[in-house]
């Protein structure tokens, strides 16, 4: 020790006197508050999923957690799947006769004249099936919408209603539409199975 008072130039004395009183002095630490830290131990499970399947094969899922009001507001009634029992042209609308043209079961021509670049068939359908193209005038079109319908005489739905067929609708937009015959089909995806067909002659 003296020889490091000697290198640093400090007088023996003063150091052992600042020594003594450092030592002699309570260091007082703050006194810390703990705050207690617990962690509750929970088991990650992922809620499970409802799986809803139409007749056509389309797959929704839903979370089962999802409130009884919300899923029951997005998803409409649908029957137990049965095939279709009927399937027919309804009405023809066009540019030429803007007005519903209605079709009935034993009617092979429109009452109005259609001719003109714009054509559109109504097709009622009860029962559950597949709708295949349509044809007229040499033009071939998928259904531009297909809309459920309920109850017996395929009405338009109501909330809470069940869903019993479809009202589809064709489009048939070009120069060519002047006048033919128009063809449709369906193939029932249930019982009673079978290929189901429609056709009027557009005026």
């Amino acid at each position: 020790m003296i020889q490091f008072c000697r290198d640093n130039n400090i007088n023996a004395s003063t150091f052992y006197v600042w020594r003594k009183r450092l030592s002699d002095e309570t260091v007082r630490v703050k006194k810390q508050q703990v705050i207690p830290f617990v962690i509750h131990e929970q088991a990650f499970t992922q809620p499970s999923i409802i799986k809803l399947t139409t007749p056509n094969g389309y797959q929704i899922d839903f979370e089962s957690t999802l409130a009884n009001q919300t899923l029951a507001t997005s998803v409409s009634t649908r029957a137990a799947a049965q095939g279709i029992t009927y399937f027919e042209i309804g009405a023809v609308q066009s540019v030429s006769y803007p007005n519903i043209d209605p079709v009935s079961a034993n009617q092979f021509s429109t009452t109005q004249n259609h001719g003109g670049g714009q054509v559109r068939v109504y097709v009622f359908q009860f029962g559950y099936g597949n709708t295949n193209n349509a044809t007229f005038a040499g033009s071939s079109v998928s259904a531009t919408s297909s809309t459920p319908r309920c109850g017996a005489n395929l009405s338009t739905c109501s909330a809470g209603q069940t869903v019993t067929g479809f009202l589809h609708q064709f489009d048939f937009f070009g120069a060519s539409n002047i006048s033919g015959t128009v063809n449709v089909s369906a193939n029932s995806i249930a019982s009673p199975f079978g290929f189901w067909s429609d056709s009027v002659f557009v005026q």
